[in-house]
Formats: C-alpha cells, structure tokens, sequence
C-alpha cells in the first residue's frame, strides 16, 4: 500500500480591509493562503481480514473531512469486483466496504494505493449573517492605521480590554487552539483558535488569552457562545476564509446581524452597537439544540 503525501507552502495571511468613518474610505483586499501546519499522513488505513471477508476502514486523524479515492491495481478471490471508489472520510474512525471472499480454500491477494484531499465546500453562503464576537450591548471599535496614501482606513482588528470575553459568531467545529499544544491541520501556524463551519467556510479568531481553557478540539460551539478572552494587547482579529481550490484559501468579507437580524456589511458596524438576535443564534441549530438553548443548558 502506497500512502500519497502532501506538500502544502506555507503563505502568511492576510485577509479584508474595511472602512466606515468620515475621513476614511472604504476598500477590500482578497488575498489567497495555505494551511500553516499539515499532518504528514492525516488518513491511516485499517484493513482487517476473517475467514469470508476482508474490511476495509480508515481514520482520520484531522478535524477536517477528507476527500479519499482508492484504487485496486489488483484483487483475486474478492467479490464485489472494485477498481476504484471515492468516500468522503469524516473526523475519526470510517466503515469504508467490505470485500467477501469467493472461494476460502484459495488465497486472497489485493494491492491498493490510495489520495487524499481535505474536502470543502467551494460555494459559502456570502450572505449568513454572523454575530459581531465582542458581545451583546457593547459598541464596535475597529482599529485604523494609515495606508499607502496616507488615508486613515479601520481594519478588522476589534479594541477590547484585557480579559474581555468573545463571543463565536457562528456555529462550528472547533479545529484549532490558540495554546497549540496538539498537532492539528490549522491555517495560522500558532496561537489562533480556527472554528469549520457547516459551509466549509472558517472563522480565524487572534488576540486570545491562553489561558482560556473551556472549549476543545472538535467540540461543536454555538454563536453567541464564550469561546475565549482577549489577551493583554486588547486586541482580537477576526478573519473568515473558505476553499478556493487545491487546500487553496481566500479571505471573505463578513455579513454581521443587525438587532433585527438583517444583514449590515462589514463596513458599516465601526461604531455600532452590538445585538445578539435569537433568531441567528438558532439559525444552525437542531431540534434538540434549539430546546436545550431554551432552557440554557446547551453550553
């Protein structure tokens, strides 16, 4: 069995730049990255063999889903004949087929080889209306620097005070810790905290307190739920990518929720108060998480 490596260059990242005041103007810039950290080999195979069958599983070591093809170069004495099958390989342990056995007073013989890619939707939803992160009642203040013309511009760095708590804007999948101390596929090298979302986009949030230790890896997070504290620099940044092509990045503008849940571009919240709508805050959730969020014992 032949196992495909990955070679994934490392870009640094940066994302939108978006305005909203008298003297400055608005712009966006879209830049494209790459994963900052890979697993070597995030698919292992593990094949188990019986007296009539032969099972066929893998497990997926990243908090990605993976896109798997499998190739059968040769296959004696195994019923159904497979030549090649694709599966999308979800987080953890995956049943893939089961080959039977023809004839059991023969031997078995199968040579495979197998490739892999982390598997995203290319088509994110550019209109959800996330939650502004930096909580419900508080007024935006986004950072500003100068540009190259010398015209004062905000950005996507929100001013907060140490210790402050953030909030997610969306649910997700969490896939990376800013204390960084497992190895996982993530697209800041270090010290971000990383949350998929059901439409493959990914919210990158910076400027977090290590400290913060009430959320994990893989657990599933709410909007509107804690997820971390700014650290000492009063400074949190908040990106959203999605998949272009190839394990290929590009940053998105973000759509935030106004209070009655409509749609306010990124560029016109400097400055506004913040509202966490329950209508966006149960927008992704199930039945079951909607009665538990009502009794407010979901997280």
């Amino acid at each position: 069995m032949k196992k495909q490596a990955f070679y994934i260059s490392f870009q640094i990242l940066f994302l939108f730049i978006c305005t909203r005041s008298l003297d400055a103007q608005y712009s966006k810039v879209e830049e494209t990255m790459s994963f900052g950290n890979r697993f070597n080999a995030p698919v292992v195979m593990d094949v188990q063999k019986s007296t009539d069958r032969v099972s066929f599983n893998a497990v997926n070591k990243s908090y990605y889903p993976y896109d798997l093809t499998i190739s059968f170069s040769d296959l004696q004495n195994l019923f159904p004949r497979v030549f090649e099958r694709d599966i999308i390989l979800h987080p953890g342990y995956n049943n893939l087929f089961i080959l039977n056995i023809s004839d059991k007073e023969q031997p078995i013989q199968y040579e495979y080889k197998i490739t892999y890619n982390i598997k995203l939707p290319n088509n994110p939803d550019l209109t959800f209306p996330y939650l502004v992160p930096i909580g419900a009642g508080k007024t935006v203040k986004l950072e500003s620097i100068k540009n190259d013309n010398g015209e004062m511009i905000l950005i996507n760095h929100f001013k907060m005070t140490y210790q402050d708590t953030v909030f997610a804007i969306r649910k997700g999948t969490v896939t990376a810790l800013p204390d960084n101390n497992s190895e996982v596929e993530r697209i800041i090298k270090s010290s971000s905290l990383e949350i998929l979302h059901s439409d493959g986009t990914i919210a990158i949030y910076r400027g977090l307190d290590q400290s913060f230790k009430h959320i994990y890896l893989g657990q599933i997070v709410y909007p509107g739920q804690p997820i971390g504290m700014i650290n000492q620099f009063g400074i949190l940044t908040l990106d959203i990518v999605a998949m272009r092509s190839n394990s290929i990045l590009k940053g998105l503008e973000i759509c935030f929720s106004d209070q009655n849940g409509n749609v306010i571009s990124q560029n016109l919240i400097n400055g506004s108060e913040v509202f966490f709508p329950k209508e966006i805050i149960k927008k992704e959730m199930t039945d079951k998480e909607i009665r538990k969020y009502e009794k407010g014992n979901l997280y």
